[in-house]
């Protein structure tokens, strides 16, 4: 069975409905993600994963080299006359683990990509060595800044700080 045939069987029969993404990191500490678990979906990152990027070229990301969790908050609704309250409602999930975080001394000042809200500074976050790597990728390799221009919005490096 192809890949194609398998997605055909799937199907696509799941609604479409406005999705919103927000993203934070914090260090890794028992009593922390006791306080904050029934709330949010974890991904844990080791050193060793961090240790892994750096062998193989270096740590773009900017990671501070010790054990964390990269914390998820998704919210999915259907009809557009509850966004503002679906906005609302991620906006105070990810401001109280926030603030939780700074509380606790689990800060780490990074969001993943994949998970980031729009509005966040993600490739800002990398730290300025990062981001001046990826202007100087961008400036070899985009010299007339194409694909800051024709890319509509997102995490672009022209809006990194």
């Amino acid at each position: 069975m192809a890949l194609k045939d398998l997605a055909e069987a799937i199907g696509t029969g799941f609604p479409v409905a406005p999705r919103q993404y927000a993203s934070q990191v914090s260090k890794v500490d028992a009593d922390f993600h006791v306080d904050v678990y029934k709330h949010y979906h974890i991904q844990p990152t080791s050193t060793a994963t961090i240790d892994a990027g750096k062998k193989r070229g270096g740590n773009i990301l900017g990671l501070d080299n010790v054990p964390q969790t990269w914390w998820a908050f998704v919210a999915e609704w259907k009809g557009q006359q509850i966004d503002s309250v679906a906005q609302e409602a991620i906006d105070e999930l990810y401001k109280g683990m926030q603030g939780l975080a700074h509380e606790k001394g689990q800060w780490l000042d990074f969001i993943f990509m994949n998970e980031g809200k729009w509005i966040q500074k993600v490739l800002g976050r990398y730290g300025a060595s990062s981001v001046t790597k990826l202007e100087e990728a961008r400036a070899k390799y985009d010299p007339e800044g194409v694909f800051q221009t024709l890319q509509h919005d997102g995490y672009l490096i022209s809006k990194a700080v």
